[in-house]
């Protein structure tokens, strides 16, 4: 064992103390980030229609004068711009209210209220189960009776022919398959990319019961059964946000990303000397004026540091580069300085080789390399990094900052504006 390092030996193994007590410490600082959930979605249930006949002075058997159930709230799903970088404010069960149940006089329930589900634009949404998918497929909904007091089943007609019961039961199907809505064969899918905020559908509500009104007939001049209303949709989805923010900070642990998205923005990352300080990514928005005298906002992220091996999966690569994959444009974080765990043209190298190796398209995404920590003598640094830079491609900016002395901060932001307002317009 060895104290000094805070090093010991597991069996054939070397753990190093110092790297676990780095993730404790940012495990125990950071708050949560979810980018992919699952959640249950229910419609709300139709209430019941009434079995009720019209009663006035004198006529001691009126009309029938049942009403309907109210249909059940729908549960809808939308953008929110502004309001959410993640998702993790989601619960895992969605269920809207019931419809209230009919009642004598006509008189039909009121429907139930829908819920809306918000979410941050570049949301994916999949249904991944549909839990009544046999019962809507075959278009035969499973009638249940709301009998009078008193009756305690429907009444059969003596004659040969169809029983009030089949009778109602034609009825009712006929009934509930006109006011339903078009049946979706297909598994649910949206896109929620843009920002318009316009509510899409997850689950229908149940389609109310009808009162006894409906079931009058020559044959049946009072019927004293009405019917139940359906249940509502019930569904799982999977939602992931696809779209993280408009520019990506990518950079080796400790490269100073954490810094220089809260001297850029009011983000709140969590700055400290130990790797791995940021283990999820966290979001500002930039606003700035362009070259072109044209206001600029854009979504700015520090994503965690990458490590040699990400791309293989080692330590949670996998989970950090697809973070980056959704970054629309990237800029790599580099630290120059001379005290630099390693040189800055080797930081850089290993990074674009873990981008490539992950997805040939994050290189392309790369049009700034954020020379950090400039302030410190670094001349030589600098040029080394300028001229590797210019052998990848020649069109990647380097750009010199210190982002603790927030030098270089206005290049930086015009340059990132630029680059930004250039992606768009292609």
């Amino acid at each position: 064992m060895i104290f000094g390092n805070l090093m010991f030996i597991h069996g054939r193994r070397l753990i190093n103390l110092g790297g676990l007590q780095s993730w404790a410490r940012a495990f125990a600082t950071q708050q949560k980030f979810k980018d992919k959930v699952i959640i249950k979605v229910k419609g709300g249930t139709g209430g019941a229609g009434c079995s009720s006949f019209g009663r006035e002075k004198f006529v001691p058997y009126g009309p029938a004068d049942g009403g309907n159930g109210g249909d059940g709230g729908s549960v809808y799903i939308a953008t929110r711009p502004g309001t959410f970088n993640n998702l993790s404010h989601l619960l895992s069960h969605y269920k809207a209210t019931a419809g209230t149940n009919g009642k004598g006089g006509n008189c039909h329930g009121s429907l139930g209220s829908s819920s809306i589900i918000y979410v941050p634009p570049g949301t994916i949404v999949k249904e991944i189960q549909n839990l009544n998918e046999e019962e809507e497929q075959s278009h035969n909904y499973p009638v249940q009776w709301v009998q009078r007091p008193g009756n305690e089943r429907l009444p059969k007609l003596a004659l040969d022919g169809p029983s009030f019961e089949d009778e109602a039961e034609r009825q009712a199907q006929e009934l509930f398959y006109s006011k339903s809505p078009p049946i979706n064969t297909y598994p649910i899918k949206y896109n929620l990319m843009d920002d318009d905020g316009k509510p899409r559908i997850l689950c229908q509500g149940g389609i109310g019961g009808f009162g006894n009104v409906h079931f009058l007939s020559e044959k049946n001049r009072s019927p004293k059964f009405a019917t139940k209303g359906l249940k509502g949709q019930s569904k799982v989805f999977e939602l992931e946000l696809k779209t993280l923010c408009d520019i990506g900070l990518v950079g080796l642990p400790n490269a100073g990303k954490s810094t220089l998205l809260n001297s850029l923005t009011r983000a709140s990352s969590t700055v400290g000397d130990y790797e791995f300080t940021t283990l999820q990514p966290h979001l500002g928005t930039v606003r700035v004026i362009s070259d072109n005298h044209i206001p600029v906002s854009f979504r700015l992220a520090d994503i965690p540091g990458l490590i040699e091996g990400a791309s293989d999966g080692r330590g949670l690569g996998f989970e950090f580069l697809r973070h980056i994959e959704r970054a629309k444009l990237l800029c790599m974080v580099i630290d120059i300085s001379p005290k630099a765990r390693i040189s800055c043209t080797e930081a850089f190298q290993q990074l674009w080789k873990e981008l490539e190796e992950y997805n040939p398209e994050l290189v392309e995404r790369l049009s700034v390399v954020i020379a950090n920590k400039a302030d410190i003598s670094a001349e030589k640094q600098l040029e080394s990094l300028k001229d590797v830079v210019s052998k990848k491609r020649q069109s990647i900016r380097v750009i010199p900052i210190s982002a603790t002395q927030r030098q270089g901060m206005d290049i930086l932001l015009r340059c990132m504006a630029d680059a930004y307002t250039k992606m768009k317009s292609l």
